[in-house]
């Protein structure tokens, strides 16, 4: 089969950010070097509205960090080729 395609789990900051839909010179940039990029829009970022955002409160370290490692583990299993 086809070679594995080294993944980069790239994380905004935050915890009170967002990964925006749209064009990105630094994710553009990855790409062109081969890279599969996953952009995880895990509870606390401000892109689901005020209960999702507010939800990371007194949990960051925890929530975020197993929201992250749940997408890793989707997209890993959704494109088995990374």
């Amino acid at each position: 089969g086809a070679p594995d395609q080294p993944v980069i789990l790239e994380i905004h900051g935050g915890p009170h950010a967002v990964t925006p839909a749209g064009f990105a010179t630094d994710i553009a940039t990855m790409l062109s070097m081969g890279f599969a990029v996953v952009l995880p829009n895990y509870r606390g970022s401000i892109s689901f509205g005020t209960e999702y955002a507010q939800a990371l409160h007194g949990r960051v370290g925890e929530m975020d960090v197993a929201d992250c490692r749940q997408v890793l583990a989707v997209a890993l299993k959704q494109f088995p080729n990374l």
